[in-house]
């Protein structure tokens, strides 16, 4: 049990949730009433993700990206290419979400991680400031920049993070892994 179907507004709810092959065919059933939906495209391809049919997603998104060349179907589509292995088409995707929304903490993000998987830290963690700096109380990505940093030895700035974090949500467990 994955999607939320209602959550895309004007499709109506068929349900809260819909097991992957059922979701599966109903954005499929959906395309074929309105093939320029790109909501749909993306939201098969997620469930695709999820069943793991890595072609068949990426021929979704790359179809919602030609529909809807927006931050988000550039973002949605850099994750399947990173599960694919597709690192470098990964990263592209990223900074073509970055240049169409330069305010996407999300993409920043999304990005910081990529640039860690390549090894270039300096890179993510200049990534991590900058979604910091768009949504500074956001929990998740202070803990997410502290733990960039907590990995590049930065340790007093990675429990500022954390503390910052506690402050927002005393209970946050991120923040309190990171605290040790």
């Amino acid at each position: 049990v994955l999607l939320l179907s209602g959550s895309y507004s004007g499709w109506g709810v068929v349900s809260d949730f819909l097991e992957l092959d059922a979701a599966v065919d109903h954005f499929s059933e959906l395309l074929k009433i309105d093939s320029s939906d790109w909501r749909a495209h993306c939201a098969r391809g997620r469930a695709r993700q999820e069943l793991v049919e890595s072609y068949a997603v990426i021929a979704d998104l790359d179809e919602a990206v030609r529909l809807n060349p927006c931050c988000e179907t550039y973002r949605r589509r850099c994750c399947a290419d990173a599960n694919r292995g597709m690192s470098q088409r990964a990263l592209a995707d990223l900074d073509e979400a970055i240049r169409r929304d330069p305010k996407s903490a999300v993409a920043f993000r999304e990005r910081a991680v990529v640039f860690q998987n390549f090894g270039e830290y300096a890179k993510s963690l200049a990534d991590m400031h900058k979604a910091v700096q768009i949504e500074p109380t956001s929990v998740y990505f202070l803990t997410c920049r502290g733990q960039i940093l907590l990995r590049n030895d930065q340790a007093e700035q990675a429990l500022a993070d954390a503390d910052n974090a506690l402050r927002w949500i005393p209970t946050y467990l991120y923040a309190r892994e990171l605290r040790g």
